[in-house]
């Protein structure tokens, strides 16, 4: 029976051995992998660097532009994209003075309500209004 146990013994340092060389192999295999993976900023792509004409400390974006861009949405895009998480009032000092935003918001009927009676009806917007979708 000692001897049984005593084999036993042997066997169980035996896989302690094993098993501490194992993990301590482990430990070695992850610290040699984390100095040669692969990092997120090997693989990224910068963005060009042009001369923009607004890049400058005191310049500012090419307003005409910006306007002819908001006509080319209003005649084309809108049809299919909106800019319902844009108000009117976004416009001004932007494509456009207050007196042209507000000529636009009232070109559209926003549902309000209700009135009185508990009843939705159709008015002039106004800037505080977002596009319609």
């Amino acid at each position: 029976m000692f001897s049984a146990l005593r084999a036993l013994r042997v066997d169980l340092r035996r896989l302690a051995g094993s098993f501490t060389i194992v993990a301590g192999g482990t430990a070695v295999a992850l610290t040699a992998a984390e100095f040669t993976s692969v990092q997120a900023t090997d693989l990224e792509l910068h963005t060009s660097k042009y001369p923009w004409s607004h890049s400058g400390f005191l310049s500012t974006f090419d307003h005409a532009s910006m306007r002819r861009g908001f006509q080319v949405y209003k005649e084309v895009c809108s049809a299919c994209h909106s800019l319902n998480y844009i108000a009117f009032r976004n416009l001004i000092g932007n494509t456009h003075t207050e007196e042209e935003a507000k000529t636009l918001a009232e070109e559209v009927q926003v549902k309000d309500g209700p009135d009185d009676k508990g009843a939705y009806y159709n008015r002039p917007g106004k800037l505080s209004d977002y596009f319609p979708a």
